[in-house]
């Protein structure tokens, strides 16, 4: 069963993949001298008295969420700075909560799932955040899921990860404390309600991109994302031109165009074969969509200027998502779970692409990157929102000429900006017959075949105006 997980923090929150066996990393040597005396320190239930004000938080938030739970141990956990932040609280049956001492609430819980600290009853404990646990092993910094010894490193990227922690918790507090119309910063002085610019790029978006074969919702979302900006967001040429699907239209006002101009499979795929030179599977997380893109600029559009972040979802997911989508990011969601008003009765894990909110952040307009379900513009509410990716492009404008206008001799190109160019048609002819000829552009390859003559000419010699056919007048005439 899924973990839930809740993080009071609103800044970058990312797991690291601890693969260097450093085994130089140790605990600083001014942090030594506590350790003993901090080990000391950890106790069980039975040992704390019923006045203690965090028991009694502690039991009226097991309450609240798991009513059933028998709490069986309570025991220090300790920030990566080793002072005693949280307790870890494991229950008689199954399931775990950590509780932050300094904001008297739960950080995560799972009624299901066993405390990732399960195996390490007598070691001390480290809790950096969800997919950050660790554990010190004879005075060495140990990550927990992979066993390893935590680099120099890695160590001051969780140093930097917890400060950041800490300042969004000061900043929420103080926030709460405040009026909060007065605060420019809160989630008050965004519109209740936004949406991208030139959303209906999403809504319109029915046809060009990947199917989805191999469970590869994250890459499409990432291919309908570069999309949006290749055509919509002034990065012309982001996408290579072999990749693209260019879109007939017939009318000069974007927002009557009916499909919008996206990108081919071969683009999904070169887009899976960078993730699997990265040895990422077809089914990647968030933090993996970001190093698959930052490895596609690289290759294909290094010269193209983007801002992102990835995370695992906290507390604040009403003031970072709305906050992102109103500075123009796109921003891709994993979401878990079912949505009665999306998709009823489905229990789904999927990658879909945000490009609105609704009451404040109490929906997200989505394209859900399914073609066989074509939901191009769905508002989801009830799904959980476990992580995201989000990207903005942020190079001066270039021009794309992926929509296009046929009129007879020429073809129109049109970037959504309004800037137009045009390719005029230099028409080579064969299969010429009596009554008419086939033409080919020389450049662009557009074929007219058996297109009628159009002669002219005195008397009875007749000239096609076109190919220079001649029409030679009939015997006995």
């Amino acid at each position: 069963m899924k973990l839930t997980t809740v993080l009071c923090a609103i800044l970058t929150l990312f797991s690291i993949q601890l693969e260097n066996n450093d085994k130089n990393s140790v605990v600083p040597e001014k942090n030594k001298h506590t350790l003993n005396y901090v080990r000391q320190k950890s106790f069980s239930t039975k040992k704390i008295q019923s006045t203690n004000i965090h028991y009694t938080k502690i039991t009226e938030i097991v309450n609240n969420l798991m009513g059933n739970k028998e709490i069986k141990k309570i025991e220090n956990l300790y920030d990566i700075h080793f002072d005693l932040m949280y307790y870890l609280v494991t229950f008689e049956d199954s399931g775990y909560l950590i509780y932050d001492l300094e904001a008297q609430d739960y950080q995560e819980y799972s009624e299901t799932s066993s405390s990732p600290y399960l195996k390490y009853e007598n070691e001390m404990k480290i809790y950096v955040g969800p997919g950050n646990y660790c554990y010190l092993d004879d005075g060495t910094l140990k990550d927990i899921a992979s066993g390893n010894t935590i680099s120099a490193s890695d160590q001051n990227n969780l140093e930097t990860i917890y400060e950041n922690i800490q300042d969004s918790k000061e900043e929420s507090q103080n926030e709460e404390s405040t009026d909060s119309a007065n605060d420019t910063n809160s989630i008050n002085s965004l519109p209740s309600s936004y949406d991208l610019p030139y959303s209906y790029y999403f809504t319109n978006l029915h046809e060009n991109y990947a199917d989805n074969y191999l469970g590869s919702c994250g890459y499409i979302a990432l291919q309908i994302t570069l999309g949006y900006f290749n055509n919509f967001g002034g990065q012309g040429g982001l996408i290579p031109d072999e990749y693209i699907e260019k879109e007939q239209v017939y009318s000069e006002d974007p927002s009557q165009w009916t499909e919008s101009a996206g990108s081919n499979y071969n683009f999904h795929y070169k887009l899976l074969t960078i993730g699997s030179q990265l040895n990422y599977s077809s089914a990647v997380s968030m933090s993996q969509l970001k190093d698959i893109h930052d490895e596609y600029n690289d290759q294909f559009a290094s010269s193209y200027n983007f801002v992102s972040e990835n995370n695992i979802l906290t507390a604040f997911v009403n003031l970072i998502l709305p906050s992102l989508l109103y500075q123009n990011y796109v921003v891709i969601l994993g979401v878990s779970g079912i949505d009665s008003n999306v998709l009823p009765g489905q229990n789904i894990r999927h990658a879909v692409t945000a490009y609105g909110y609704v009451n404040g952040g109490d929906g997200y307009r989505v394209h859900f990157g399914e073609k066989e379900l074509d939901l191009t513009n769905v508002v989801i509410k009830d799904y959980t929102i476990e992580s995201y990716f989000a990207l903005k492009y942020t190079s001066s404008h270039k021009h794309s000429q992926n929509y296009y206008y046929v009129e007879p001799e020429v073809i129109t190109y049109m970037c959504p900006c309004g800037e137009y160019s045009y390719h005029y048609h230099d028409w080579e002819y064969t299969n010429l017959t009596s009554s008419s000829h086939t033409k080919v552009c020389k450049e662009c390859n557009a074929t007219i075949e058996n297109e009628a003559h159009t002669f002219i000419g005195p008397g009875i010699f007749k000239t096609c105006s076109e190919c220079g056919y001649s029409k030679l007048p009939s015997v006995g005439s």
